[in-house]
């Protein structure tokens, strides 16, 4: 039986994943979950939803999502990573039946309600409204969660790379040769001036150690003003292809596991030309954690 997990923190909203035109009642207690984040997704605008209670209420059936009504449990969770959406959506994400680190499943959208109380936990919820999910010929890089360590932390939108040429985001080789042409909105200031002039750039990638580096977000100039979305693509692709030098990405696992082989980064395995980027998100205070999805080859 398929196990969906989903949670969602702004503005005390939250967020489900579920089939189109069912409803259901949520009345029984949670369930264990490994929670990974969806790409280039939607999900539902829940209202109402019971604050102060640590118990998560969950359904089940055919599919068994469940609520997370705390920041302070989303943060202190092992394997939750915090995505931000819009601010009327709010944070989601799903899991699979069984493989950890699937494609995106299609999702609904819906300006859906829940009504009950934190005493009851039982709630109805209508969906409605069908969105695609990633196409079949760019699977998401099974990036792990960066671990919070911090209690409180309160993540900012996602920067999304969104671009004209009908792929689903822009090419690493692309960023890296500053070639944006197709990227829109590429000259937008992405960073906000209160923040930090740099951040840290995590890559989280599946058989190899956890790595980073410093990126300057705030221009010094005498007007400080942020790095724009096609100058982070930039900032992105180099810090991949730094990544990907022999002797720098530490691998991790046993010799010959999938994480090993099947994401292998360099020459004869994967490149810039396959990488396409799609967010970059903020995984803790000042750090920040680019998306992928990566090109099939035929």
């Amino acid at each position: 039986m398929p196990l969906f997990t989903i949670a969602s923190m702004a503005h005390h909203n939250h967020s489900l994943y579920h089939q189109p035109d069912y409803s259901y009642l949520l009345s029984n207690p949670p369930q264990p979950f490994y929670i990974e984040d969806t790409e280039l997704g939607s999900a539902l605008h829940v209202n109402t939803p019971p604050i102060g209670t640590t118990n998560s209420p969950a359904w089940n059936g055919d599919y068994m999502p469940t609520l997370l009504t705390s920041q302070e449990y989303l943060c202190m969770t092992p394997g939750i990573r915090t995505v931000p959406s819009t601010p009327s959506i709010g944070i989601e994400y799903w899991i699979p039946p069984s493989d950890p680190h699937p494609n995106p499943i299609p999702i609904f959208n819906s300006s859906s309600f829940v009504s009950g109380s934190s005493s009851t936990l039982q709630f109805a919820v209508h969906t409605r409204q069908s969105i695609s999910p990633n196409p079949p010929d760019y699977p998401r890089v099974p990036q792990r969660p960066y671990a919070l360590t911090a209690h409180k932390f309160t993540p900012t939108h996602p920067i999304e790379f969104k671009v004209d040429s009908g792929e689903p985001g822009i090419r690493l080789s692309a960023a890296h040769n500053r070639m944006f042409t197709h990227l829109k909105d590429r000259d937008d200031l992405v960073f906000e001036l209160s923040k930090s002039p740099t951040i840290t750039m995590r890559l989280e990638w599946p058989g190899y150690a956890s790595w980073h580096r410093q990126v300057r977000v705030l221009d010094s100039r005498s007007v400080q003003q942020s790095i724009s979305r096609e100058k982070l693509a930039y900032e992105v692709a180099k810090t991949v292809h730094m990544f990907s030098q022999p002797g720098n990405g530490k691998r991790s696992g046993a010799e010959g596991a999938p994480d090993r082989n099947m994401w292998s980064l360099g020459e004869g395995n994967i490149g810039l030309d396959d990488l396409l980027l799609v967010r970059v998100e903020n995984v803790s205070r000042g750090s920040w954690q680019p998306q992928f999805l990566v090109r099939r080859r035929h």
